[in-house]
């Protein structure tokens, strides 16, 4: 008969065999565990600094070339808008510092802005009296906010259009002139919360001859879907052989530049410039303009997909 103490001792003696055996293979274990993450340690903090050293070159490669495309404005862009009428349109929201930075280019370069008009927030449609108030504006059934904005859109863009052409406007007992029914149409919009208007003394709304550019873009959200509304306008001044530019700024999430360029019919009526708040991008929205104006519409420069190259070919002074 086996004895219980024999028994118990034998039981213990097993279980402590066991767990000698588990620490010993653990302590050795543990070793290569610890040297292996040691050498994937070291080789991670290799990568950090190599990665680390190519942002600093790239950063200093980003900074001279940004220095030398500051120091070459001024040559490129002298005399590119001599003479010329610029309107601006922007929306609320837009990267103040860079409209500032365009405005200023389009001085040095010669041009005059004579009018801005600012489309509000107003314009989401977001409420059905918004809906109802465009409609009612534009004679309108419409009463999607999308298409609806589409719409306006494209009619004010055909009234700009017409208005630099010095066409006709409606047509009733008496015909007006289309900067008449913009600045009507203009002061209906306004008074009713959807835009602003900044115009020079004793300039139009849009005066005959003028070239439209189009501001666009910031960091943070646009004040309403913005895209479709823009695609129509661009497209609808252009068809009318009018010069028109539309630029985005470089921190922008809009987007609306890819909205363009993603339109075969707007792409070939509308020159972009994706770029436009870096000091190449500011060059290129002069000489882009200098382009359209020149008859050379439809091309696109930045850095973003579907440009054709940072900038056009100046064009020869003759």
């Amino acid at each position: 008969m086996i004895d219980f103490r024999y028994h118990l001792v034998s039981i213990v003696a097993v279980f402590l065999a066991l767990g000698i055996g588990v620490l010993m293979g653990s302590a050795v274990l543990g070793e290569n565990l610890i040297k292996d993450l040691r050498n994937d340690l070291k080789d991670i903090r290799t990568t950090n600094e190599d990665l680390r050293q190519q942002t600093l070159s790239l950063e200093e490669q980003l900074s001279e070339s940004e220095g030398f495309a500051s120091e070459i404005q001024p040559l490129l862009i002298n005399g590119a808008l001599s003479g010329r009428q610029v309107v601006i349109v922007q929306f609320e929201g837009t990267n103040g510092d860079f409209v500032d930075e365009i405005q200023s280019l389009i001085g040095e370069s010669g041009g005059e802005i004579t009018s801005i008009i600012t489309f509000l927030e107003q314009a989401s449609l977001s409420d059905d009296a918004t809906v109802d108030q465009i409609a009612l504006l534009l004679g309108s059934s419409e009463s999607d906010p999308d298409r609806l904005r589409a719409e306006l859109g494209d009619d004010v863009g055909d009234l700009i259009g017409k208005a630099s052409l010095g066409g006709v406007g409606d047509e009733g007992e008496q015909e007006s002139t289309a900067q008449e029914t913009l600045e009507e149409l203009a002061t209906q919009l306004q008074e009713a919360g959807f835009i602003e208007t900044q115009v020079v003394e004793e300039q139009q709304l849009v005066n005959e001859g003028a070239t439209i550019l189009v501001l666009v873009g910031s960091d943070s959200d646009p004040p309403f879907r913005i895209n479709e509304f823009t695609r129509a306008l661009g497209s609808s001044i252009a068809q009318n052989d009018v010069a028109v530019v539309l630029a985005e700024s470089s921190s922008s999430i809009w987007a609306a530049v890819q909205m363009i360029r993603s339109d075969e019919d707007a792409a070939a009526l509308v020159s972009t410039v994706d770029d436009a708040g870096s000091p190449a991008g500011g060059t290129a929205t002069i000489l882009t303009l200098e382009e359209a104006i020149g008859g050379v519409r439809g091309h696109h420069y930045g850095v973003g997909s579907g440009a054709e190259s940072i900038l056009p070919q100046p064009i020869p002074s003759s």
